[in-house]
């Protein structure tokens, strides 16, 4: 392997230059991680689609401020840089952590929902007696994120024998759905249901993006990444993802 590969590649989206030139990327030097930036959601788009999963040198961590000057292709102006680019990025490629400086519930929530790993304040805040937030915090978050990433071709999905042996119960099963395999003691952990069959749970939903979605909320405590697949129905080609 590359020696370059080992070290983590970490893509920092925000418009403040002082955080996304120096202060985050000054801070991921204590986890030995490499630095992309972008300072809006377009160019995040742009670096998170030159190194998605397939290509020779992906991402494993994307921080993300969640106020960001929008473009001029936004699908929502009324909804927040951010929450955008959660809705539209991949999520099962590498777990985002939002960094923000306008904490709030309700934005807590959004983000969560939209998919986000973590979601954490640019200051330090005193939450349920404690500290909350920070620099320190970032980096310890993104050092368990980091340690949960996979190592190179170990993402979890069944072989070609067992997809032989099972694939008539998987459509009839799942047929027409998007699936995902999580080993049977990864998903107990993990807090994940589903249907378990020879080792494995599979869990499916209507649409690749709130499988995406459900599954980026429990990567912090998976080994490897679930694949995702299309079971078709017998008589239905798979659609373009």
């Amino acid at each position: 392997m590359n020696p370059v590969s080992e070290q983590p590649l970490v893509l920092v989206a925000d418009d403040d230059e002082e955080f996304r030139e120096e202060i985050i990327p000054e801070a991921m030097g204590r986890l030995n991680a490499r630095i992309l930036t972008a300072k809006d959601v377009r160019e995040a788009c742009l670096v998170a689609a030159q190194h998605d999963a397939q290509s020779k040198d992906p991402l494993h961590l994307i921080v993300l401020d969640m106020h960001m000057p929008l473009h001029e292709a936004s699908i929502d102006p009324s909804e927040d840089a951010g929450i955008q680019f959660l809705r539209s990025y991949d999520l099962t490629e590498c777990p985002v952590v939002v960094f923000t400086a306008y904490p709030g519930y309700q934005n807590c929530v959004r983000a969560v929902q939209a998919g986000a790993a973590a979601y954490l304040p640019k200051a330090t805040q005193t939450v349920w007696g404690g500290p909350e937030g920070g620099i320190d915090q970032l980096v310890e978050t993104c050092r368990r994120l980091l340690a949960k990433r996979e190592p190179e071709g170990m993402r979890v999905a069944p072989d070609g024998d067992w997809i032989s042996q099972n694939y008539d119960w998987l459509c009839r099963e799942f047929g027409g759905r998007w699936v995902a395999f999580v080993p049977t003691s990864k998903a107990q952990s993990a807090g994940i249901e589903g249907t378990e069959r020879a080792g494995l749970v599979i869990i499916g939903e209507e649409s690749r993006q709130s499988l995406a979605r459900l599954l980026v909320r429990r990567l912090p405590f998976l080994d490897a990444i679930p694949h995702i697949l299309f079971v078709p129905r017998l008589d239905q080609e798979t659609p373009t993802p």
